[in-house]
Order: C-alpha cells, then structure tokens, then sequence
C-alpha cells in the first residue's frame, strides 16, 4: 500500500507554488497507482476521486451517477460553491429527462450557425 492509499487526501489537492496552472502533483501518482480513490471535502464527507478521463467519460453519461445539486449529500467542493450554486438552478445540474428537456430547447441557439452570426 503506497502512502496515498495509507491516507484520505483533502480534496482540492494542493498545487506546487511555483507552478499553480499545472494539475497538483499528487493527481500524476494517483492516476497511476489508484486512478479510483476517496478524498475528504471541507465538510469533512468523503468522496470519490477519478483521475483518469476515460473513467470520468464513463460516470458522466452512466444514469446511476447524478448531477443534481437539489440531491442530499450533493458534494460542493467548497462553502463558497455550496453558498452561490446551491441557490440555483442551471439545466446543467439536472439528470434526464429534465435535463433533456431544456438543453432541447437551447441546442439552436448554440449551432456554429448562430454563434458566427453573432460575431461582430
């Protein structure tokens, strides 16, 4: 068991200082040794953590996993993001069919049509 796994790391991880655009270094090893692992949020709940794409690729469209902030247990990142998001309501933090439902209503507005018709 390597020293990742010994212990639930707090969720953001911490960024190398002396180089904040690239992902924390921990992301790298963790990817590689357990690519599916928990971390601990603010709040003190324990989450999953995906770390590679193809994973996340697979939660993002399987229907057992939801996007819907109005869930109890949603995980907010931060008690700023719990303060400002959970007030409100984006399509995007909808599952289907109510998801489905809006972004149907919105797909014209953002064809590559329309965007370049807006360009100045």
């Amino acid at each position: 068991m390597t020293d990742i796994a010994a212990e639930i790391p707090s969720f953001p991880l911490a960024r190398d200082p002396r180089c904040p655009f690239q992902p924390p270094p921990a992301y790298t090893r963790l990817r590689a040794e357990q690519p599916v692992s928990r971390a601990t949020l603010w709040n003190g709940q324990t989450v999953w953590l995906i770390t590679r794409h193809a994973d996340q690729r697979k939660i993002l469209i399987d229907p057992r996993f939801s996007a819907d902030t109005t869930r109890p247990g949603y995980p907010w990142v931060s008690p700023a993001q719990a303060a400002t998001l959970g007030k409100t309501r984006s399509f995007v933090f909808m599952d289907d069919p109510e998801h489905n439902r809006y972004r149907s209503k919105l797909t014209r507005e953002f064809t590559v049509r329309r965007i370049d018709a807006l360009r100045p």
